[in-house]
């Protein structure tokens, strides 16, 4: 994996329309997209939980990124 980054696609009037989890793969730099929000079907009520868990989901994947570095202790489980 090359890179995880959270994007925010904001509007004009800078109210967070969606939330995505970007993965970039390094060997055919394919990129994948996991939607965590979206204006149009979630509620506003759980863009805070949804923003939370999207950052927990980019420090997951980043604790893995690097293999040598993960304790053997931190199980991941999807």
């Amino acid at each position: 994996m090359e890179s995880c980054k959270l994007i925010e696609v904001k509007s004009a009037d800078a109210c967070i329309k969606k939330i995505f989890l970007e993965l970039m793969y390094k060997w055919n730099n394919k990129i994948t997209l996991f939607c965590f929000y979206d204006d149009s079907y979630d509620l506003i009520t759980e863009l805070p939980a949804l923003a939370r868990r999207a950052k927990f989901w980019k420090h997951r994947i980043n604790l893995h990124k690097y293999p040598g570095r993960v304790h053997f202790e931190l199980e991941y489980v999807l």
